[in-house]
């Protein structure tokens, strides 16, 4: 499969914003590394001069975990290593930011930590394979998907606990 560079298919933009305790409640999802919830830690009121961004579009936190959005957005700016917007260059539509997001988070999560964060100077220089799978069919079918993934979870889970027994999940 080909690659390119990420800037050759997708404009990066820094987020610009104050720290989550800084903001009063409100209805734009504040975004963060967080892995959990699509990275949105709460919800509040923009202040004047943080850059907003409207979805659809994909966000790279700091530790390198993407995720995608299609609403108003409030990225964590934090003097740039907190979140990148990623938007197509030509419209995408929201299965195929998924399937960037796949891409991205398969690809190169690995490489960030906190020591090393996700900036846009590391972000630059990255490929990404091109086309873009299409993962539509799997988001169609997302309701077998998610229960195909969590039949195995609870295997799993039942295996290293030791116990062969459904009750573990069973509740």
């Amino acid at each position: 499969m080909a690659t390119k560079p990420i800037t050759d298919l997708y404009e990066l933009c820094v987020a610009d914003s104050v720290d989550t305790q800084d903001y009063e409640d409100g209805s734009v999802p504040f975004v963060t590394s967080a892995e959990t919830n699509n990275g949105i830690v709460r919800y509040v009121s923009p202040k004047a001069g943080d850059k907003v961004f409207s979805g659809p579009c994909l966000v790279i936190s700091g530790l390198g975990f993407a995720t995608v959005h299609t609403g108003m957005i409030l990225p964590k700016g934090n003097g740039g290593d907190s979140c990148t917007v990623v938007y197509g260059k030509t419209p995408m539509s929201v299965s195929e930011y998924f399937s960037l997001a796949a891409v991205f988070n398969c690809l190169h999560k690995w490489r960030f930590t906190y020591g090393r964060k996700c900036g846009l100077n590391r972000l630059k220089d990255l490929e990404i394979p091109w086309p873009l799978p299409n993962i539509g069919n799997c988001l169609e079918n997302q309701d077998r998907l998610a229960a195909g993934c969590l039949d195995n979870l609870k295997k799993e889970s039942n295996e290293r606990s030791g116990s062969k027994k459904p009750e573990l999940w069973a509740r």
